[in-house]
């Protein structure tokens, strides 16, 4: 099961997932299920973004306009090449 977090507004895995992720009776039950949670391509909560500083240093001007703009589409792209495999899915 891919989740990405940038669909419910907040990068705390408690705030919204919290709730649905644990065993049986729970909406995504990591007992059944192999679950992995990937950031948006872009955001500032954990990959890089426009308000990155250049070179990981914070002495650094960030970004901004700079930061080439992303997609959906990009993000389906990494999320296949992330998981190459098909033996992560259970039918």
């Amino acid at each position: 099961m891919v989740i990405c977090h940038a669909l419910t507004g907040s990068a705390d895995v408690g705030d919204w997932w919290g709730p649905l992720l644990g065993g049986p009776g729970r909406a995504f039950d990591c007992t059944r299920f192999f679950v992995v949670c990937l950031n948006s391509l872009g955001s500032p909560y954990g990959s890089a973004s426009p308000v990155t500083s250049k070179d990981g240093e914070s002495s650094v001007e960030r970004y901004g306009p700079e930061f080439p703009l992303t997609t959906i589409r990009d993000d389906v792209k990494y999320v296949c090449y992330a998981l190459p495999s098909r033996r992560f899915f259970k039918r």
